[in-house]
C-alpha cells in the first residue's frame, strides 16, 4: 500500500542535532504546534516558530534522518524548500 506523501522541513540546532518538522501535521489541536521527529526522542511536538528560528539543514546534514524516516518509519517524504 502506498503511504501518503508527507511534507517535511529539516532544520538544525546550533549543537548540530537535526529535526524534521511536519508543518501540515497538527499536534494536540494547538495551532502553534506541529509534529516533529528527531533521532533521539523520535516523534513529538514542535513549535512552528522553529521553522523560522533555526537554520535550514543541508542535504548532507539531514540525510541520515531522512533515511531513518523513509526506510525505518515508513514515510514518503516531500522535502520543502529551505526558505519555507
Amino acid at each position: 500500500m502506498n503511504e501518503p506523501v508527507v511534507k517535511v522541513i529539516f532544520r538544525i540546532f546550533p549543537e548540530g542535532d537535526v529535526i524534521a518538522i511536519f508543518p501540515n501535521m497538527p499536534y494536540n489541536h494547538d495551532p502553534s504546534l506541529c509534529g516533529s521527529y528527531m533521532r533521539i526522542g523520535q516523534h513529538g511536538a514542535a513549535s512552528r516558530s522553529l521553522i523560522r528560528s533555526l537554520q535550514p539543514a543541508n542535504p548532507a546534514e539531514y540525510a541520515p534522518l531522512k533515511t531513518e524516516l523513509e526506510d525505518f518509519v515508513g514515510y514518503r517524504l516531500r522535502v520543502l524548500s529551505s526558505r519555507y
